[in-house]
């Protein structure tokens, strides 16, 4: 849904007076213009002329998602592409940000006009031209993972699964073309046809390998005769595909069965060996995963240990004492925000791959307890029936087509660890590097420092959004919660966890027991403070994943901006004291909720103990009387 801004009634005067001085060029303001009326310039300059007829707004609101075009727009006049998507997902988060946005927290959506909004745009064009930009980075990690859907192992999964369908249906119609009556040379073909079907749609190795051709057609021989081909396979007109499908699985299995118990002069050069590769891939993703990860905690604890050195909060005096501006260190905890974003997505890939190294182990225990039960079976015996074999042969085909499955999987999720990593280039890392050595120079060499008071410049005016806390502590867990709150988003690493909260399934962490203690007395109003404070921050949304509750938001505030009238629900009389009393004004008025309460539960409990004609005598008044058991009395 979008989120209306600004009332065409307010502003239109305004673009108006501006775009008759032919000496101003105004890009943005012809851009509203061409919005409000939604006319090309020839009938909006007619309509600015005198016209009355035409100057009549179609459009009553100008929404966020309204300057999406002119965003992507001005970024392709600086040579620079961006989604759709990307740019509404830009513009409806950023609009929050103090810094940055708009300031709609402070009830200033009245006092919008056309310059505020478009500085607001210019500032968000310089983000995305801006190369060492940390929170349009941060956007660009979380747009991909949040809108990438091959995140998750089942999607990966069965988009694969989906690939191989396609491959061997487009495969599979060649073989099918034939007629019934087909000629030996054609039946030639379709023999060729099924031998490289079965090699490309198991992956068993190249086609183009002779000796593996030739095992393969040994292979199907063994199964089915190149006569019997045509009576079995081209003759069972309805049947055609499933007897088709049935013989390419036993063949696989067979093949598959030679290939591993080949001796070692007679193996097949080209032919895959899955366990293998299997074995060195997941090794492989495993020490890139944990090399990336280690890289990425050492970025972290780097940058919060500078910030940590940098701040001072001395909870007897209340008084918080920065080493350093603050703007500096809010860049350097834009890259700990940034770092701490790229580790939760490479834990997410770390799990993916955990869960795929657990399904490569059970399927390789499947196959080689298929290959010992053909061993056995094969063992001492010159002939045996098909009916005993060939359905093992056909599980194995199975086996095999889920490791092959767990292998592109594997492929995949490096992939995926790829591309987050992109996301670091070599501009975010001279950049982070350039700042985090400026930072620790200073802070040992500066001598001034920043006082501020512990609670004066937090924002505890702002409404209550009902957001869920035991949801967003978690991802809080390595960070000081009290250093968060009074630094408005400062991080800095933490040491203890304790639970103030009952009702609160996550604990709280904290830089020392001192802040610990002081927080216990505070919770209050230290949760009150930090429901003002996480909605305020892009990088901080970012962080604790509150895209939803914006977009919850933007809805709420498109209902403000469509009434005009104030809501009065919650307003009450104004009842005067015992000692003027007026007549009409009742005297059995209670300021306490609960006292509502216990009067609830008191004619609650006298409704259910009230009888009815339809009771007897003697269960007369008595509760629950289905249940009683009452002796007749002897007469």
């Amino acid at each position: 849904m979008n989120c209306f801004l600004l009332n065409v009634n307010d502003i239109l005067p305004e673009i108006l007076q501006t775009s008759t001085k032919e000496s101003v060029k105004n890009d943005f303001g012809d851009y509203l213009l061409h919005i409000i009326f939604e006319n090309d310039k020839s009938k909006s300059k007619a309509g600015l002329n005198g016209n009355s007829k035409q100057k009549i707004p179609k459009n009553k609101f100008i929404g966020i998602d309204d300057l999406v075009p002119y965003l992507r727009k001005e970024c392709e006049q600086n040579f620079v592409q961006i989604d759709y998507g990307f740019a509404k997902y830009l513009l409806r988060l950023l609009m929050y940000d103090d810094c940055d946005g708009l300031q709609l927290w402070d009830g200033n959506r009245e006092q919008l006009s056309v310059c505020k909004l478009q500085q607001f745009m210019q500032r968000c064009l310089c983000k995305c031209i801006d190369p060492t930009d940390i929170t349009m980075h941060s956007l660009k990690m979380c747009y991909y993972s949040k809108n990438n859907l091959k995140m998750n192992l089942d999607h990966i999964k069965g988009k694969i699964e989906k690939c191989f369908k396609e491959k061997k249906k487009s495969l599979i119609e060649v073989i099918l073309r034939y007629p019934e009556n087909c000629n030996p040379k054609q039946l030639d073909e379709l023999y060729m046809k099924m031998q490289v079907f079965i090699i490309t749609n198991y992956f068993i190795g190249c086609p183009n390998d002779s000796k593996l051709l030739k095992q393969t057609r040994q292979t199907i021989d063994s199964v089915v005769g190149r006569g019997d081909l045509q009576k079995y396979v081209l003759k069972k007109k309805y049947h055609r595909l499933e007897y088709l499908n049935r013989l390419a699985a036993t063949v696989c299995g067979i093949l598959v069965f030679n290939l591993y118990n080949q001796q070692e002069g007679n193996t097949v050069s080209n032919a895959n060996n899955v366990l293998n590769e299997l074995e060195i891939a997941v090794r492989n993703t495993n020490d890139s995963l944990e090399q990336s990860l280690k890289i990425t905690n050492e970025y972290i604890e780097q940058a919060t240990h500078i910030i940590e050195r940098a701040i001072y909060i001395n909870i007897k005096e209340k008084t918080v004492t920065y080493r350093q501006p603050i703007g500096i260190l809010r860049q350097v905890n834009k890259l700990v925000i940034f770092f701490s974003i790229h580790k939760r997505n490479l834990l997410r890939i770390k799990e993916m791959a955990q869960k795929n190294e657990y399904l490569i182990e059970v399927a390789t225990k499947k196959f080689n307890c298929v290959m010992e039960k053909i061993h056995d079976i094969l063992k001492f015996r010159s002939a045996i029936e098909t009916e005993l074999i060939f359905p093992h042969f056909v599980y194995l085909s199975e086996v095999w087509s889920s490791l092959i499955l767990h292998l592109n999987c594997l492929m995949e999720v490096n992939k995926e660890k790829d591309n987050l990593e992109t996301f670091i280039d070599e501009n975010i890392k001279n950049h982070y590097q350039s700042l985090i050595d400026g930072t620790a120079q200073a802070t040992y060499a500066i001598k001034q420092s920043f006082d501020y008071t512990l609670y004066g410049n937090l924002n505890m005016n702002i409404t209550k959004q009902g957001i869920d806390l035991s949801k967003i502590l978690p991802y809080l867990k390595d960070f000081c919660f009290l250093t968060i709150i009074l630094t408005r988003g400062l991080f800095i690493p933490s040491r203890i966890q304790t639970k103030h909260n009952q009702h609160l399934k996550a604990n709280l962490s904290f830089a020392n027991a001192e802040y610990a203690k002081h927080s216990e007395d505070n919770i209050t109003y230290l949760f009150q403070a930090f429901e003002g404070l996480i909605l305020r921050s892009v990088d901080i949304i970012l962080f604790l994943q509150l895209e939803e509750e914006i977009m919850k938001l933007e809805m709420s505030s498109t209902k403000e901006a469509e009434s005009k009238q104030m809501s009065s629900f919650a307003q009450t009389e104004f009842h005067q004291g015992l000692t003027h009393q007026a007549n009409n004004i009742y005297t059995n008025v209670s300021w306490n909720i609960w006292d509502y309460y216990r009067r609830t539960i008191t004619l609650a409990n006298l409704r259910q103990k009230q009888s009815t004609s339809v009771q007897t005598v003697v269960s007369l008044g008595k509760r629950n009387a289905q249940n009683q058991c009452h002796n007749t009395s002897n007469q």
